[in-house]
C-alpha cells in the first residue's frame, strides 16, 4: 500500500470517528436537557397533586386488543399478475388502497418463463 493510501485511510477512520462522537455528545446532551426539564415539570406539578385510591379491579379500562398498522398491512392480501387483462382489474383496486394507506413502492417481479430462454439468451 502507498503511503497516500494508508493517510487517506487512517483521516478517513479517523474523522468518521470523531464525528460519531461528536453526534453521541449532542444526543446525550439533548437526552438530559430533556430529562431535567421533565424532572423540573414534576417537582411543580407534585405539590398540587392529591392522592386518590388505586382502582379496582372492576373500573379498570378493558378495551379489546387493536390491529395496528403493521398488522393490517401483514394482513393484505399477494396477488400475482401475469397478463395484462388480469393487471387491468386488479388496478383500480390497488389505487383505492394506496389512498387509504400509502407506500412507498410496489413490488414488481419479472420472471422469465423457461420455454423463451432461447430466444433472450
Amino acid at each position: 500500500m502507498s503511503r497516500h493510501l494508508v493517510a487517506l485511510t487512517v483521516t478517513t477512520l479517523l474523522g468518521a470517528a470523531v464525528g460519531a462522537f461528536v453526534l453521541w455528545k449532542g444526543i446525550q446532551r439533548r437526552r438530559q436537557h430533556q430529562h431535567q426539564q421533565q424532572q423540573q415539570q414534576q417537582q411543580q406539578q407534585a405539590p398540587s397533586r392529591t392522592e386518590l385510591p388505586p382502582p379496582e379491579v372492576d373500573q379498570l379500562p378493558s378495551s379489546a386488543p387493536r390491529a395496528s398498522w403493521e398488522e393490517r398491512i401483514l394482513e393484505a392480501k399477494v396477488v400475482t399478475v401475469s397478463q395484462e387483462a388480469e393487471w387491468d382489474q386488479v388496478e383500480p383496486l390497488l389505487r383505492s388502497g394506496l389512498e387509504d394507506i400509502p407506500v412507498l413502492g410496489i413490488d414488481c417481479e419479472w420472471v422469465l418463463h423457461l420455454s423463451y430462454r432461447g430466444y433472450f439468451f
